[in-house]
């Protein structure tokens, strides 16, 4: 969890491209979309993944399908989704963190937990650190 003096930059996508060689491969069931447009499972997901950007790309004259990326500025590693076929979507991953892989057990942890909304976490914010608690006692802390 970053507090504002520890923000990184925003995501650029000037120049990415998903299609490069020489990175990892692989299809999963798990649509994407959710994982990335739903308030309390964005809320599990930036828990899980501090410093990850992420957007969903809109379909284009350039391509046809929309796709959806992640990316951690300070470690340059990302990750895209794109549609393959029904209930199929092919996931690449680049750099030392395979973040696709940590969006999906963030996703496994909030379904496991039941779905939790969003106002079920609880944020205590001291000098020393930033923790956050969610109900059954889950807790995840950031010392300062």
């Amino acid at each position: 969890m970053e507090s504002r003096t520890d923000r990184t930059p925003r995501a650029r996508l000037r120049g990415f491209n998903h299609e490069q060689d020489g990175t990892d491969e692989r299809v999963t069931e798990i649509e994407p979309w959710p994982l990335l447009k739903l308030p309390s499972l964005r809320w599990a997901l930036a828990v899980a993944l501090p410093s990850c950007r992420y957007d969903i790309e809109p379909s284009s004259e350039h391509r046809p399908h929309k796709f959806a990326w992640l990316h951690d500025p300070l470690s340059d590693s990302w990750a895209s989704a794109v549609p393959l076929g029904e209930r199929k979507y092919r996931i690449r991953q680049s750099g030392i963190r395979r973040l696709w892989d940590e969006a999906e057990a963030a996703y496994q942890w909030w379904t496991d937990k039941g779905e939790p909304h969003i106002t079920e976490w609880r944020w205590t914010i001291t000098p020393d650190c930033q923790s956050i608690t969610f109900p059954g006692n889950t807790k995840f802390t950031q010392v300062s």
